[in-house]
């Protein structure tokens, strides 16, 4: 039933043709004769004809000009369907004329005894509607390919969402099993700050359940939030760990994805090795109109520079697929202090 359906649907077209090409012809000749036998039989063999060549112009040149690309093809095919019609209509104009009664030459219009002029007119009716034929191709072509181009990049941005996605996934645990190791450590001793270290812990679970899925947040909330992981560290490490924050004064207008900043510190604690029995951590946050700047400094030797866990490395491809070229990483070793640089060009 479908197949009967789309058949019937592409026959309209060709229909169509052949009415308007009927009703062409039988306009054109009704100037130069008043013989209604004459228009009747002329416009419906030149209509029928028209159909079966646009039919085969573009089933065989048209299809190779525009699917495989062949001048030469269409070229060739034009010619053949040209020279054809040229034969049919000259021996239907000797069959007519001979043989068919009441279709004498003295009676005809001058179109008709003009053989070029008859050629010429169905030329130009055959170029008509190949040229509409191949513009509509054309729109069709750039519809499927606009098409086609938004769901590549609607694939494009689905996978790296996912990705995005699946990155941050992998920070939350890591985050989590850091904090909660501090914790333990705590209960372990049975120390009197295990309660208020759960309390801020509660405050950061809080802040990742209610802000990580978010594309961005403001980057003052983000601070905080840095900051409240902070003094669970200061707890964890007592008398032992030295922090120095320099972060500017902003506008809630600034925002940038959740979670961005927060490895970067993490690794400095994790990571970073206390000289002089003492864990030296340093921070430092600068907002210019063009860039955002952070800057981390931990302690460390030259046997862990390198060292670096998979927080940090998620963070970095997070890095690339929302800032690409927007973005600049630095990470270096310098006289006992491992350095973290990254700036965040602002648009």
């Amino acid at each position: 039933m479908k197949l009967m359906i789309n058949q019937e649907h592409s026959r309209r077209p060709y229909a169509l043709f052949g009415l308007l090409v009927w009703l062409f012809f039988a306009l054109t000749l009704s100037f130069g004769t008043s013989g209604w036998l004459i228009i009747v039989v002329f416009s419906s063999f030149f209509s029928l004809l028209s159909v079966v060549a646009i039919w085969a112009l573009i089933k065989f040149a048209l299809t190779s000009l525009i699917a495989k690309r062949s001048k030469l093809g269409f070229i060739k095919g034009a010619i053949l369907i040209s020279l054809a019609s040229a034969l049919l209509i000259l021996l239907f104009n000797i069959v007519i004329v001979g043989y068919f009664p009441g279709m004498k030459a003295e009676g005809m219009p001058s179109l008709i005894k003009s053989f070029y002029s008859t050629f010429f007119l169905y030329l130009l009716v055959l170029s008509i509607a190949a040229f509409i034929y191949v513009w509509k191709e054309h729109r069709r072509i750039q519809d499927e390919n606009h098409d086609f181009r938004e769901k590549l990049l609607q694939g494009e941005i689905n996978l790296k969402s996912q990705e995005l996605n699946f990155l941050k996934s992998q920070i939350q645990p890591h985050f989590l099993f850091n904090t909660l190791n501090t914790i333990y450590g705590m209960a372990l001793t049975k120390s009197e700050k295990t309660p208020d270290t759960i309390l801020k812990l509660s405050g950061l679970l809080d802040y990742i359940l209610y802000s990580v899925n978010k594309e961005k947040v403001v980057l003052k909330n983000e601070l905080k939030h840095i900051k409240q992981y902070v003094s669970l560290e200061k707890i964890r490490f007592e008398d032992s760990l030295e922090v120095s924050i320099e972060f500017d004064e902003i506008t809630d207008a600034i925002s940038l994805p959740p979670m961005l900043f927060l490895p970067f510190v993490e690794n400095a604690f994790k990571h970073g090795v206390r000289n002089e029995n003492r864990l030296t951590v340093k921070l430092k946050l600068e907002v210019t109109d063009k860039a955002i700047f952070f800057v981390v400094e931990n302690s460390a030797t030259e046997s862990n520079k390198n060292t670096a866990g998979i927080g940090l490395q998620n963070i970095k491809n997070r890095l690339n697929l929302i800032y690409e070229n927007r973005h600049s990483l630095k990470t270096g070793y310098k006289d006992g202090v491992y350095k973290v640089e990254l700036r965040i060009d602002q648009v």
